[in-house]
């Protein structure tokens, strides 16, 4: 009989030491649980440092216009944050493209354009509004050449203006 009485006397003993704790859990502790973050579409990058990239040609005389002598050569950064290694892509987007001439945006109609190529990659041609693959952090050499578009026409004297967009983006 003791040795039930110890029994017994050792279940009341764990009995009023666990009921507190099932109490408590019944009453439902709670915990703060704070998540925090960004999503981004994809992560900012930055091409020449946030600069504008000027091609200035200068004065040209006609006869020049396609030749060697009206191509600048312009070395572009890029970098993005948070994604140190990524692959991405540039465009070099505006709405003047000349349709027989992909890798070329129209000045005026005259006939004078600027094409682009990579020549850092064997001056291959920079089609307008098409994505190029470009790794982040490398330099990439982007040429613009004054070409006209309209052979055989004559080209108009005076000032000249032009502008692009380059835009980045991810696979």
């Amino acid at each position: 009989m003791k040795k039930h009485a110890r029994i017994f006397s050792t279940l009341m003993i764990i009995n009023l030491v666990l009921v507190p704790l099932f109490c408590h859990a019944d009453q439902g502790d709670t915990a703060t649980v704070e998540v925090k973050g960004k999503i981004f579409v994809q992560p900012p990058c930055h091409i020449n440092n946030d600069k504008d990239i000027k091609y200035e040609f200068g004065q040209v005389v006609v006869s020049d216009v396609g030749t060697d002598k009206t191509k600048i050569v312009n070395d572009l950064k890029f970098v993005c944050d948070y994604s140190p290694t990524a692959q991405l892509f540039l465009t070099v987007t505006s709405p003047n493209v000349i349709p027989s001439i992909t890798n070329a945006i129209a000045v005026n109609d005259s006939g004078l354009g600027i094409a682009f190529f990579n020549a850092s990659y064997n001056d291959t041609e920079v089609e307008i509004n098409s994505p190029i693959k470009i790794t982040d952090g490398t330099i990439m050499s982007l040429t613009a050449q004054l070409i006209n578009y309209k052979p055989g026409s004559e080209l108009k004297t005076g000032a000249f203006s032009a502008s692009a967009i380059l835009e980045t983006s991810f696979p």
